[in-house]
């Protein structure tokens, strides 16, 4: 029970608030009025003022130190400021909210008498540790605003997973195979000076930086070389420590370790990155020149139209980044089920904003959290 009120309370932001700054403001429809409608579900305005207030008030306490106490009237695209982005996506939250509760049945989903009281001490904690002022300033008139905010949020977060974990998911490992890549990077488009004023490099800077580049990967393939050498020697010797693929592994990061203590000692930056077939951040050429490279093996110059890269295979089997790359492939799956099955609720009622109403739903005062 306990557990279950923290998260209500936690929720509910339910430290002590209190008011910084009192914005010109204009009169507030009646808490019952309805902003808008998802089929024959009314929102009440008292209920999306209420939730905007609450966002409101999270976004206060983390941003507006960095951007200003104008921060709401400031544009995030052209004719739209952060409180209109604030009000479409709440709005748009609760049409999400209703449509889920909606469907709540179909997976079995209720609060429990243990989440009603839960539920009833948040609100009973938030209501006491924040002054009447700011409590209607945030819409929270009535406790029953409050209530009927987490009982709306709880029940849909919960068909959201419901939904999520029933999509049928067939990816394994075979779909998430990754290689793990180790490289050196020079841009070859422009850098920044020590004033922050941006000059793009001249085709003959670049010249001498393909210049340089191809020396230091003949200098990296001479130095992976030696140590293959080595590692080959001491192996032949008996000196190795083990055998099979364990051996294998090992033989190959100290190949790439080499890589990297030289290119660091020619003053370059080595990053690691892992890669699967999916790929959609590294360049092509750079994936198509390390998928014909075999474990050890170092590129020549690679070049984009943004960089040029040395690349040195450091496992061509990557079993900890495929892994996690199929963690990462099974929740966006699952995600994407879930936005499928969302759009079929769309379409079965309509999503009415009356927008008259709406354009009431304003920041008119600051919030900050007490310490």
């Amino acid at each position: 029970m306990k557990r279950i009120m923290r998260k209500y309370s936690a929720l509910l932001l339910c430290g002590a608030m209190a008011l910084t700054t009192l914005l010109t403001g204009c009169g507030t429809p009646d808490a019952t009025v309805v902003v808008a409608t998802v089929g024959d579900t009314q929102i009440t305005y008292g209920l999306a003022n209420f939730y905007m207030k609450y966002q409101q008030a999270a976004y206060d306490a983390s941003y507006i130190a960095y951007f200003g106490e104008d921060m709401w009237e400031q544009e995030v695209e052209e004719g739209q400021t952060m409180e209109d982005a604030l009000r479409e996506d709440i709005l748009g939250s609760l049409e999400s909210m209703v449509r889920l509760n909606a469907h709540a049945a179909d997976y079995g989903i209720s609060l429990s008498e243990e989440d009603e009281a839960a539920i009833d001490a948040a609100v009973e904690e938030f209501f006491k540790k924040n002054a009447k002022a700011v409590l209607n300033k945030m819409g929270a008139t009535d406790e029953s605003i409050v209530k009927e905010f987490l009982q709306l949020y709880t029940v849909a977060y919960r068909v959201a997973e419901a939904i999520r974990d029933s999509a049928d998911i067939t990816l394994t490992e075979a779909d998430a195979a990754s290689k793990t890549i180790r490289y050196v990077r020079q841009t070859t488009t422009g850098y920044y000076d020590d004033s922050y004023n941006y000059y793009e490099y001249t085709e003959d800077e670049i010249a001498s930086m393909k210049e340089e580049m191809e020396a230091l990967a003949a200098q990296l393939q001479e130095a992976v070389a030696a140590e293959a050498d080595a590692s080959g020697d001491a192996d032949a010797s008996g000196d190795a420590d083990a055998s099979g693929d364990a051996s294998g592994d090992a033989e190959t990061t100290e190949i790439a370790d080499a890589f990297e203590q030289t290119a660091t000692e020619a003053g370059y930056t080595v990053s690691s990155y892992s890669y699967a077939a999916d790929e959609e951040n590294l360049d092509e050429a750079v994936v198509a020149a390390a998928d014909a490279l075999a474990e050890g093996e170092v590129s020549g110059v690679i070049e984009t139209e943004s960089a040029l890269y040395i690349v040195i295979m450091d496992d061509t089997y990557d079993e900890e980044a495929t892994a996690t790359h199929l963690e990462e492939m099974i929740e966006t799956a699952r995600y994407e089920y879930y936005d499928t099955v969302y759009a079929s609720y769309q379409e079965e009622s309509e999503f009415v904003i009356d927008e008259k109403i709406a354009k009431k739903l304003k920041v008119d005062t600051l919030f900050t959290l007490k310490s």
